[in-house]
């Protein structure tokens, strides 16, 4: 009944579950497929194949049906396809062990002399053998009658049929040749037997080994296409992630250009305005200076070389020098300021090119 209904027939909450073929206690071979080795149906019953263990867990048809409906089925059938996988080619394996034993034990099974007589060969000989005895028991009673010519006789004919029976099974006797070992269960035959093979090839045991070769090739082509369908989802994703990085630093060094631009032009701006600053204190110097000629020379003009013309001379001076000092500290600073810029965009140019390497 656990077979057919569950082993929780008798419980109606557990009853209605429809994921009971989670537990530990159900066998997931017999979900996905079949189990050779289930308590209740073994395959290898009543065989030499000692070494396989019986499987005591549930076998449900109810909970294989609830298994194929739902929805988390493809998430735990491709781990069961694999585990049911590495069991079967577990068995395979054994199984081309012991065909490799018994091959080598079927050598010594060659150059025996047998005799196989068709049935119509058969027939006669066993005719001959009844008219054998005949002609012997005759030629008993004509001794027993002192008729020894006819007991003679009699004995004649006997050997004659022993000699023709003796002929037919040599016409039909032959050397054995070896045990004939199949490939697909390892089960060993005598190949002058047909009926034997015959009957090795209707058996269980050699349907199984036929059902569980047949089972592996078609899980290993399943889960071949899994691992490429599951690698292909694998480069993709890893795919996505290089694009995104990508995008992140492409959009990283735009931003990084983009500052660079706008420190470039700032700077190109403070040139400009120190150059047009410089120009403008040029010119202020150069009229300053013009004045200061004009004012000198009209002094000289009307003679005043008094100690007046000599303080305003030197306070000229002084200014002058005060504005030239100035003026010095604003190129300076100009300069160094522009010396800044460069050694930034410098850095920056080398930092991206960095970048670039590394990618």
């Amino acid at each position: 009944m656990d077979s057919l209904m569950g082993p929780s027939r008798d419980n109606p909450e557990e009853n209605s579950r429809t994921d009971g073929w989670k537990e530990s206690n159900v066998c997931k071979r017999y979900l996905i497929g079949f189990c050779p080795n289930n308590e209740q149906d073994n395959w290898f019953h009543n065989t030499r194949r000692k070494d396989i263990n019986t499987c005591t867990k549930t076998h449900s048809d109810r909970l294989k049906a609830d298994f194929e409906k739902h929805p988390d089925r493809p998430k735990y059938e491709i781990r069961y396809e694999k585990d049911f996988l590495d069991f079967l080619t577990g068995l395979v394996r054994e199984a081309d062990a012991w065909i490799k034993r018994e091959n080598g034990n079927a050598v010594g099974t060659a150059g025996i002399k047998m005799t196989k007589l068709p049935a119509k060969d058969k027939q006669k000989v066993s005719e001959l053998k009844a008219q054998q005895e005949e002609l012997m028991k005759l030629a008993e009673d004509f001794v027993e009658k002192e008729d020894l010519e006819a007991s003679k006789q009699a004995v004649e004919a006997a050997n004659k049929a022993s000699r023709e029976i003796e002929d037919l099974k040599e016409k039909h006797t032959f050397m054995s040749e070896s045990d004939k070992v199949c490939g697909v269960c390892g089960v060993r035959c005598n190949p002058n037997m047909e009926s034997d093979f015959q009957a090795h090839l209707d058996g269980r045991l050699h349907e199984g080994y036929t059902i569980i070769r047949g089972k592996v090739k078609e899980l290993q082509v399943k889960v071949e296409e899994h691992e490429k369908a599951k690698d292909k989802e694998d480069e993709e994703k890893r795919a996505a992630k290089k694009a995104k990085e990508n995008s992140e630093k492409e959009e990283k060094k735009s931003k990084a250009d983009t500052e660079k631009d706008g420190k470039d032009k700032d700077g190109k701006d403070r040139e400009k305005k120190d150059r047009d600053r410089d120009g403008k204190e040029g010119k202020d110097s150069k009229d300053a200076k013009d004045s200061k000629e004009t004012k000198n020379g009209k002094d000289a003009k009307n003679g005043k070389d008094g100690k007046d013309g000599k303080d305003r001379d030197r306070r000229d001076k002084d200014r002058d020098r005060d504005r030239d000092r100035d003026r010095d500290r604003d190129r300076k600073r100009s300069r160094s300021e522009r010396k800044r810029s460069r050694s930034e965009r410098k850095r920056s140019r080398k930092r991206s090119r960095s970048r670039d390497r590394r990618r």
